[in-house]
């Protein structure tokens, strides 16, 4: 009867250990499934939030972008043909003085004395410069200074539009640019209203994602430096984690049998954790801050260097025009004047203000 039983007892051991290993195959394909699908939430996770990161922003970028063109069109609609009307005004009344003067020399002779000629030529000079003063208050540059003439080109092109819509609505104001006509002034309520909130909503996402984007990459940074000196010096790792654990040892308490009690033992590993969480949040950010100032220098820089090739400009109205452009000051006295210069101030407004 002892026999049969531990017979019995031995055969149904030896099932149960030939049953484990599949149990264990099971548990184990179980958790590389639930893995796999953590893995496939996390990334799905991770493109919904950037997904809902970027459209919005996208769509504020496509409104305000929109809003410029708007802006630009009805101002060069508007203003276009009043400039037409005042070119051809100055440009008659520019003819008539040359002819008047023409046929006063043209009739004067030898015996008339030199003071008349001078009362007549300054006379010319000052009618002249009258003229070339009233169009340098409507924005039109009286001297074009390659030709040495009287610039008669138009300053109310759709480039210059698009940079006037710029200005309004970031509120820098160059001042080369005004509107003369009853309607553009008119316009500009409606449009300073509804525009600039919506550039500094713009402005505002842009140094949001900015601010995200330089922390990221200071943590990778950092992370690529720690792990660069610990390959330097694994000795000096090797003791800082030697004296961690010493310390660790030397703090716990002890409870009466001389054992280490677990209360303290947790209170100290979430300690431990969150000063290192801390330190880590906190360096990142300092390092984020020093890298924005470098890098506002940089462009600073960059974009003054840039001016000094394509303007007439020297190194320091170029740094000026570039700090007043990025402060949103906008004296007046410096403005793009060719086609490229016009262009580049057009495309680095928007993200030296998100800066």
């Amino acid at each position: 009867m002892f026999d049969s039983s531990d017979e019995s007892r031995d055969e149904e051991i030896s099932l149960a250990e030939a049953r484990r290993p599949y149990q264990i195959n099971l548990n184990s394909d179980t958790e590389l499934i639930r893995n796999n699908t953590s893995k496939c939430c996390g990334r799905r996770n991770k493109r919904k939030s950037l997904i809902k990161i970027l459209i919005p922003r996208i769509f504020i970028l496509v409104l305000t972008t929109v809003y410029v063109f708007i802006i630009a069109a009805t101002f060069y609609s508007v203003e276009n043909e009043k400039e037409r009307e005042e070119l051809a005004k100055y440009e008659e009344s520019i003819k008539i003085i040359k002819n008047n003067l023409m046929a006063q020399l043209h009739n004067l002779s030898p015996q008339i004395p030199i003071e008349r000629l001078y009362q007549e030529t300054n006379e010319f000079s000052n009618k002249l410069l009258e003229i070339g003063r009233k169009r340098g208050k409507r924005g039109i540059s009286s001297l074009n200074k390659e030709k040495q003439q009287l610039n008669i080109q138009q300053n109310w092109t759709f480039v210059n539009s698009i940079l006037f819509a710029i200005s309004l609505i970031s509120r820098i104001g160059y001042g080369h640019l005004v509107p003369l006509t009853p309607t553009g002034k008119t316009l500009i309520f409606p449009f300073a209203i509804f525009g600039i909130p919506l550039f500094i909503l713009l402005v505002a996402d842009l140094a949001k994602t900015f601010s995200l984007l330089f922390n990221w990459i200071c943590r990778i940074s950092a992370n690529c430096w720690r792990k660069f000196r610990k390959r330097l010096s694994p000795s000096q790792a090797k003791e800082i984690k030697l004296n961690g654990k010493n310390a660790l040892k030397k703090e716990s308490p002890k409870n009466c049998c001389g054992q280490k009690s677990p209360i303290a033992t947790t209170c100290s590993n979430k300690s431990e954790k969150e000063t290192i969480k801390s330190q880590n949040n906190s360096q990142p950010e300092n390092e984020s801050k020093i890298f924005l100032f470098f890098l506002f220098l940089l462009i600073w820089s960059i974009l003054s260097f840039i001016y000094l090739f394509l303007e007439n400009w020297n190194i320091l109205d170029c740094f000026y025009f570039v700090f007043v452009t990025i402060c949103s000051v906008g004296f007046g006295d410096f403005a793009p004047n060719t086609l490229i210069s016009t262009f580049f101030t057009i495309f680095i407004i928007i993200p030296s203000f998100a800066l």
